[in-house]
């Protein structure tokens, strides 16, 4: 096939050549039409190294070029040609194909070996830019599939993540490579979230907004309206978080992402709905909120692996938040035991740990067994060892809730101050509920502190209204009355009217039923359970 080291290119040659090879039974068709391979992986090692050194590279880029044409070709088999035959740049394109399709089947054995090959080709890239849009590839690639196998907190996906943030920075101004971009900021701001960094997610939903005046980007806008108001909702700010999010639900209703482009395993408008369930809840709407909670789950359920259930779990584990907060823990239990068994059988180490945190905390609120509480104990402390923080705050207030039911204060006490910790990185959604705890702590102990129990509470009911928590506020209000019934406050009377009103004919859970007794009694006698 081969004359003075140059390709016969004459199609009868190859023809002929290629007949005998089959008829001696060397070589048979691969089952894609026009494709064929040796017969014996040791026949083809051996027709390899029979090879003169000249010809391998010409042999390998036409194999390379062939295999990339052919759309049923494995691209780390056309990757491989392509390093072998010289052509860096090209084999890196193919690697990273070969890294999306692995990853996608969850093989991360595969995906780390090609990102290992991709790294040491960087070095044959002469140009520094484009060196760059590759390394930014190849940082962004391995940082998931390290989050995604070790955690968050594991180092190898700190320092690629960090290095990904520099290279974003430095390529914001080169043309052509804007999309690219872009994917590479959505994956970084959903790391940051995740690990609670809420100051750090801004910062990239801020670049983002930059890229996107630059570059505009299918479904950009309403992803970002997610991006920030995700970031909104675990920093207090309901109502901002749910103007941003119904604008988002809306965006993609009118231009939806494109499967083939968009860079996260889980689908954002699902996303979107699975925020806006617990959402609007708690700012009065329940109707809305289940039904938000239903959107999600019929748009998740038809769509392709690994989306299609990464983002059915997604939803359920807001759900799950839903159904505690409507003192449904039965309905709370299921959803969470849905999102561990999804987990389980894709592999997502995200649900798995988020499942089992929201399996302990529906157990909690059934039953405050020792039990009970060491599952959410151990499930919270698994999250955070992992380098995961979002939700920590609200979930270690239930678990502070669990342990005063018990009589258990010390460990209320522990489990508050955890959780006022953990609220310093600006996750405040929490904040009403650790105040209200923390001034029923104070009137259990076996000095009473009346007096810091009635700020506590009079500061909880400011906070939740501040942010637009009507149902925190409710809780503070009522615990008011409950601790302090003799004492008239117009803070509070406004506080259980203002939160009635936001409910309106909402189907009724036990601190609704109180609240409307309170307001329609216009008293402060009505006997509270």
């Amino acid at each position: 096939l081969v004359a003075d080291r140059a390709l016969d290119t004459h199609d009868a040659a190859v023809e002929r050549h290629l007949r005998r090879l089959l008829d001696a039974q060397l070589i048979e068709p691969t089952g894609h039409e026009g494709l064929l391979r040796f017969r014996h992986v040791l026949m083809r090692d051996a027709a390899y190294r029979s090879q003169l050194t000249g010809d391998l590279r010409a042999r390998h880029l036409a194999t390379a070029e062939v295999l990339r044409d052919a759309r049923a070709a494995d691209p780390a088999l056309t990757a491989f040609h392509f390093d072998r035959g010289g052509r860096p740049l090209d084999a890196l394109v193919s690697y990273l194909q070969a890294v999306d399709r692995a990853r996608a089947t969850g093989s991360f054995a595969e995906v780390f070996a090609h990102l290992q090959r991709c790294e040491a080709l960087l070095t044959a890239l002469p140009d520094e830019t484009i060196r760059a849009q590759f390394e930014l590839a190849v940082r962004f690639n391995r940082g998931l599939a390290v989050s995604s196998t070790a955690g968050y907190a594991a180092p190898g996906a700190v320092e690629d993540f960090g290095w990904a943030r520099d290279l974003c920075e430095r390529l914001s101004h080169v043309s052509g490579i804007g999309t690219e971009l872009l994917k590479a900021l959505l994956g970084l701001w959903t790391y940051y979230c995740a690990r609670g960094e809420l100051d750090t997610a801004a910062d990239v939903s801020s670049a983002i907004e930059h890229q996107l005046d630059r570059t505009p980007m299918r479904a950009g806008r309403p992803s970002l309206d997610a991006c920030r108001g995700v970031e909104a909702f675990y920093r207090g700010d309901l109502p901002r978080a749910r103007n941003l999010l119904s604008r988002a639900v809306a965006g993609f209703a009118e231009g939806d992402v494109d499967p083939a482009d968009w860079p996260l395993p889980n689908d954002p408008l699902a996303a979107a709905c699975a925020f806006l369930g617990p959402l609007r809840f708690l700012t009065g709407d329940v109707a809305g909120a289940l039904q938000a909670i239903d959107t999600g789950v019929r748009r998740s359920q038809p769509l392709e692996f690994p989306r299609g259930p990464f983002s059915v779990a997604f939803v359920r584990t807001f759900a799950a938040v839903l159904y505690r907060l409507r003192d449904d823990p039965t309905a709370a239990v299921v959803a969470a035991e849905e999102v561990i068994e999804l987990g389980d059988r894709h592999g997502f180490f995200d649900w798995q740990l988020a499942g089992r945190m929201q399996h302990g905390a529906a157990r909690v609120m059934v039953d405050p067994s020792p039990e009970a509480l060491a599952e959410l104990e151990e499930a919270i402390a698994t999250w955070c060892a992992v380098g995961g923080e979002v939700l920590v705050p609200w979930l270690r207030v239930e678990q502070a809730g669990g342990h005063l039911a018990r009589g258990d204060l010390d460990m209320a006490a522990a489990c508050l101050d955890e959780a006022f910790r953990s609220m310093e990185g600006g996750q405040r959604l929490g904040l009403p509920e650790a105040l209200r705890l923390r001034a029923q702590l104070r009137l259990r102990s076996d000095s009473p502190a009346r007096a810091q129990a009635h700020d506590d509470l009079r500061q909880a009911i400011g906070v939740a209204r501040a942010q637009g928590n009507v149902y925190t506020m409710l809780r503070a209000a009522l615990a008011h009355r409950r601790a302090f019934p003799r004492e008239g406050d117009e803070l509070v009377d406004a506080a259980l009217a203002e939160a009635v009103a936001a409910y309106g004919d909402a189907t009724a859970f036990p601190d609704l039923v109180a609240a409307r007794e309170l307001v329609a009694a216009g008293s402060t006698d009505v006997k509270l359970g």
